[in-house]
């Protein structure tokens, strides 16, 4: 499985299996709150679009990877719905996420998410949320449950203390928590995305809430994430070592399946990435190898020069030329005592 890494970047590099790159680079110039990018799924090409809606967002969570954030409100509906038609024109079949900042904040989201789910070239939408908007005013996204559409709603702490932690916010953590609720009540698939980091992995480690108890049924999906590295780098901090955290969410899914939980984890962020000698022995039985290296606008341009570094023991690793290492960031943090090289 490991092999797909070092032939599929090989293949990206060549062009050779890239028939829509020209496509997506057009979409981005002509629209620059996009990003569309490959995205292999089952080995078979797919693109994936991001929409960036708005830059404004109700909270400030300190890890957050979002370039910045500001007062305008975004791209006016006029513009998004012409780079809807385009998106499913020129990419028939792609995976499309609404993203901001924070896109409920919006009055004009419901008309954009019709729009999206109406076009047969939009074959997944995704609109990522921290459903506080919908909790204090439901009437704000009234929208039947469709089969494209799912919600992933950004869920870093599940006692409001944690929660304000990991927000930066107040008085917000009641209201996240109907917002979601509603939307499961309302038959839309959600998913919980909790990043880990040291600001909540003492709540983690005392062992997975009673997510039954929070939301109801039927509970959402839970999704652990590993903290990437934003662009204030300041936020190197909250990293948490992969030593500790592989372990944990082996224990995480163990207690999940025990309570009927369904558990995902993704071991790559922006920027980031758990090298396969780490992931090998603890891997969680949820997380997908194969993307490790392709998640969340991993940039190839990175690869080669500052971002990434190995130690002299890769060298010895037969997993060599399918791993990019550590990031000098990560590395410069803990070192490289964790690696071992795989015979």
């Amino acid at each position: 499985m490991l092999r797909n890494f070092s032939s599929y970047r090989q293949e990206k590099e060549a062009g050779g299996q890239d028939p829509n790159g020209k496509l997506r680079r057009a979409l981005e110039l002509i629209h620059p709150f996009i990003t569309a990018k490959d995205n292999r799924e089952q080995d078979q090409p797919r693109s994936q679009v991001i929409i960036l809606v708005t830059t404004i967002c109700n909270q400030h969570c300190p890890f957050c990877q979002a370039h910045c954030t500001s007062t305008e409100q975004g791209p006016e509906l006029t513009r998004l719905l012409q780079a809807a038609e385009r998106i499913s024109t020129m990419l028939p079949g792609a995976r499309v996420i609404v993203t901001g900042g924070e896109p409920t904040l919006r009055d004009d989201l419901p008309q954009l998410v019709e729009q999206l789910l109406a076009l047969q070239g939009i074959a997944e939408l995704e609109i990522q949320t921290n459903a506080v908007a919908i909790g204090r005013q439901p009437q704000r996204l009234q929208l039947p449950p469709h089969e494209k559409l799912r919600f992933v709603v950004g869920m870093h702490g599940f006692t409001e203390k944690v929660y304000n932690r990991c927000t930066g916010s107040r008085g917000m953590f009641q209201d996240a928590l109907s917002g979601t609720r509603h939307l499961l009540q309302h038959g839309h698939r959600v998913e919980l995305n909790c990043v880990i980091s040291t600001l909540n992995l003492d709540q983690l480690q005392r062992g997975l809430p009673d997510l039954p108890a929070l939301f109801g049924s039927p509970s959402p999906v839970l999704h652990f994430s590993v903290m990437g590295i934003p662009h204030h780098l300041e936020a190197c901090r909250l990293l948490v070592r992969f030593s500790d955290l592989l372990p944990l969410l082996s224990r995480l899914w163990k207690m999940a399946s025990a309570r009927g939980i369904e558990l995902q984890a993704t071991l790559s962020a922006h920027h980031m990435a758990v090298p396969p000698c780490l992931t090998l022995p603890n891997e969680p039985p949820a997380v997908d190898t194969i993307h490790l290296y392709e998640h969340e606008n991993f940039s190839p341009g990175l690869r080669d020069d500052d971002w990434w570094v190995k130690c002299p023991a890769c060298s010895r690793c037969r997993l060599q030329d399918s791993c990019l290492g550590l990031p000098h960031l990560y590395a410069e943090q803990f070192g490289f005592d964790e690696l071992v090289p795989l015979r």
